[in-house]
């Protein structure tokens, strides 16, 4: 399942696949289905809000936009596609 977790309160690193992420209250940070993520360290205590949701049969579970010229302005990472 991808996941979104809303960074409530406190301040840490998260890995994501092979990319670490600092992260602080207010952060929204999205892992996709099938990519390893944990909490690497906590640098004031995390309160974290976790929504899930199953990707539906043929979804990519990327970011996706109407056009290529909306995406420019949302340098938003994609996951790729597994077959």
């Amino acid at each position: 399942m991808a996941e979104f977790w809303l960074i409530a309160a406190g301040a840490g690193t998260i890995a994501v696949g092979d990319q670490l992420h600092q992260v602080i209250a207010g952060d929204i940070v999205y892992t996709p289905a099938s990519v390893e993520h944990d909490i690497i360290d906590v640098t004031d205590e995390l309160r974290i809000f976790w929504l899930s949701a199953p990707i539906p049969a043929g979804g990519s579970g990327a970011h996706l936009h109407r056009t290529p010229n909306l995406a420019v302005k949302h340098p938003v990472p994609v996951a790729t596609r597994h077959a």
